[in-house]
């Protein structure tokens, strides 16, 4: 009777033991957290522009800025139809190695697409591969739009991603869409928390697996766009950045929506997702992108100490 006491009183002990444990934890974490907003709270208050922040670390938002509103996703958009290309490819029993024709009216004037640059007559055959990497890594417009041909357009990649459960996003119109109507260029939006979460889940969520999905990762850490904004204090600490990026047009001086959104792995191991979106700066292209820098060069060191 003795022991039996004994052996529940320690297994008692322990269970305190733990969630005391728990509690400093999560008391230490969240002041770490605090630091990190106040950190941002201060720079952001003195910058000339809209700017929405969100980290996301161990799977949860553990900072974020300004993040109640809706940002334009520009070309933040490929990355979320990157994924459900993926998943039907998945699911259908398809590859990245299948070809797709390209037609000469697939490759739109009058839009920015390196694909057609590179083509420019079209009537060839192109791997589903090659367009995702025109798409994520060069921010091809015509690369996408081919991929929404294929995939159901935007509608499919909305009704799968919340199908997953994320709802504080939309993606309604392709690229052509919204170059035909300069109304539309905001219909495609997220919270910089809800891309943060997308992205960070692509690279940590087992849901997220097979051959396509690590193609898109893969391409995501190969980015050729943007490289003055989330990466350019990652880059030079040998940090493995996978991100994509959004740029919109500057109307009157006011550059609109200006975004970068990553993955980050820092050389001490430690992972977390990244995303700023600026919904309007007055400021020149350099300086617009030298916030989202120095936002990225905090929010390291913060991951860093």
């Amino acid at each position: 009777m003795t022991h039996s006491v004994c052996k529940i009183s320690w297994r008692l002990l322990c269970l305190v033991a733990i969630a005391l444990i728990n509690v400093v934890t999560g008391a230490q974490s969240a002041s770490a957290s605090q630091k990190l907003s106040a950190q941002l709270t201060s720079y952001l208050k003195h910058v000339d522009a809209q700017v929405g922040v969100a980290v996301v670390c161990d799977g949860r938002v553990v900072a974020r800025e300004n993040d109640g509103e809706r940002y334009p996703l520009m070309s933040v958009m490929k990355l979320f139809q990157a994924m459900w290309v993926a998943e039907k490819l998945e699911r259908d029993g398809g590859s990245v190695d299948s070809l797709l024709y390209v037609s000469p009216g697939d490759l739109r004037p009058n839009t920015y697409s390196p694909l057609r640059d590179d083509r420019p007559n079209g009537n060839f055959f192109m791997t589903v591969g090659e367009l995702l990497d025109y798409s994520l890594q060069r921010s091809d417009n015509n690369a996408c739009d081919i991929l929404f041909r294929i995939s159901g357009g935007p509608v499919a990649t909305n009704q799968y991603l919340r199908g997953l459960g994320y709802r504080h996003f939309a993606v309604w119109h392709t690229e052509d869409e919204m170059h035909r109507n300069g109304t539309l260029w905001a219909a495609n939006w997220s919270r910089p928390s809800e891309a943060a979460r997308i992205i960070y889940a692509l690279f940590n969520d087992s849901r997220f697996h097979g051959s396509a999905f690590t193609f898109v990762r893969h391409s995501l850490e190969n980015c050729q766009t943007g490289q003055s904004r989330i990466a350019a204090p990652l880059l030079p600490v040998g940090a493995v950045v996978a991100h994509k990026t959004g740029t919109g047009d500057a109307v009157d001086g006011v550059q609109h929506g200006i975004n970068d959104v990553a993955h980050i792995v820092l050389p001490n191991g430690r992972r977390y997702a990244l995303a700023v979106f600026i919904r309007r700066s007055p400021l020149d292209m350099a300086r617009t992108e030298g916030i989202i820098a120095t936002v990225s060069r905090m929010v390291m060191e913060w991951m860093m100490q």
